[in-house]
């Protein structure tokens, strides 16, 4: 259960406030279960367990660039061109 809470949590805290996912937790469960610090403490802890998977990940694969390929320009508007992968930043 310890998990699959962890996960819960983990998953709602990206769009709610820790108290608003231990009232969630509470309405779902029946029970009162962990306190918004605790909360926090699972959301930081797995946080920094998957960024320290990350280095040995990509150290691994060596193959794979560290960079994807750049295209200064991408025809928009022609149905033969091919697809291409859009980053933005948001802003």
């Amino acid at each position: 259960m310890r998990a699959r809470l962890a996960e819960f949590n983990a998953y709602d805290s990206n769009r709610m406030s820790y108290a608003e996912v231990a009232g969630l937790l509470e309405r779902v469960t029946g029970q009162p279960l962990p306190r918004d610090q605790t909360m926090q403490h699972l959301v930081v802890a797995k946080a920094v367990e998957v960024s320290q998977q990350w280095p040995r990940e990509s150290q691994a694969d060596t193959a794979v660039p560290l960079w994807p390929e750049v295209r200064p320009q991408v025809d928009w508007y022609d149905p033969q061109s091919e697809e291409v992968l859009l980053l933005t930043d948001a802003i």
